[in-house]
């Protein structure tokens, strides 16, 4: 008559955790191992008032008792996948108090990356539009189109992103008319992807670690209409939409997650004001897939305050 019986675990997912009580006893059980760190700060937090106020320091009353009451909660996060690196603030103990995970991994849980080594798995646009492949000598006068300039007419000597107009139309359809686009290369490199790990579900393509940004006409047009992070939003729904289409047919509808940055030049969202004091999409175009998720990276933020 406990109820544990009862649980879904599999509603759980991987953070997510139930804190119950019977009889004389308080239990946290989770699906995965990560659920049990977040379910015991999480009872901490709120039964014995222990309060992690920054990441080098801790809250706890001095009690000689502690009051447990009834409880039956269940606890899943609304945002699957939080994680933070870098600096002084990226310290794994300290943020696991506040259920942001780091890298998710240490502490058990999975949310199934593609992940193999010699591809990097965030900032990776340059792997899927490879300059090895498409940018060697005899070729950088007809693809030149593919990757990032200075000016519609500039032929960079060596590429440091790709230019996410290239084989996206005004309409925000697929442009047809290109023998290779940035799109349809991205779109081939990530089928292999899909191929070679048949357990992954969300493939990463992230915009590579620079300032510079692409300043062709069609980059310049478009970001004077929906500002880089629109553009970004344009071309990763055309990659996401095309290659579910094609697990569908040929893989017999595996699901399939593309995820991509806000970060940077591209943290804006394509957005405007629909006069009641919320925001709407500029236009249908900048919608996100289904499919696509965005990976909102505040580089310059800490992640241990509200």
């Amino acid at each position: 008559d406990s109820g544990f019986a009862a649980i879904d675990y599999d509603s759980l997912q991987n953070d997510g955790f139930v804190i119950k009580t019977y009889n004389d006893s308080v239990f946290i059980t989770s699906a995965k191992e990560v659920g049990l760190y977040y379910g015991t700060y999480r009872f901490l937090e709120y039964v014995c008032s222990v309060k992690f106020l920054a990441t080098d320091f801790q809250y706890c009353p001095e009690t000689p008792d502690v009051t447990f009451y009834k409880m039956d909660m269940k606890f899943v996060p609304d945002i699957k996948y939080r994680e933070y690196f870098g600096g002084t603030a990226g310290d794994a103990n300290a943020l696991v108090n506040i259920a942001m995970g780091y890298q998710n991994l240490i502490y058990g849980g999975n949310i199934e990356w593609f992940d193999v080594e010699g591809f990097d798995n965030t900032h990776n646009t340059l792997y899927y539009v490879p300059v090895e492949k498409y940018y060697t000598a005899d070729k950088k006068a007809t693809n030149y189109h593919m990757y990032g300039r200075e000016s519609e007419d500039d032929i960079p000597s060596s590429p440091s992103d790709i230019c996410v107009t290239d084989g996206v139309n005004e309409d925000g359809t697929l442009d047809t008319s290109l023998e290779v686009s940035a799109v349809t290369a991205t779109i081939e490199t990530l089928k292999r992807l899909v191929l070679a790990d048949t357990d992954a579900l969300y493939f990463m393509v992230g915009q590579m670690d620079v300032t510079n940004i692409c300043k062709c006409g069609e980059c310049v047009k478009a970001s004077d209409k929906y500002g880089r992070g629109g553009m970004n939003i344009r071309f990763c729904n055309l990659v996401a939409k095309a290659v579910q289409e094609w697990a569908n047919e040929e893989l017999n509808g595996r699901k399939i997650f593309v995820v991509t940055f806000a970060y940077n030049y591209s943290d804006v969202p394509p957005v405007v004001s629909d006069g009641k004091g919320g925001y709407e999409v500029i236009d249908e175009t900048v919608r996100a897939a289904d499919n696509l998720c965005i990976r909102l990276a505040p580089i310059d933020s800490c992640p241990y305050y509200p």
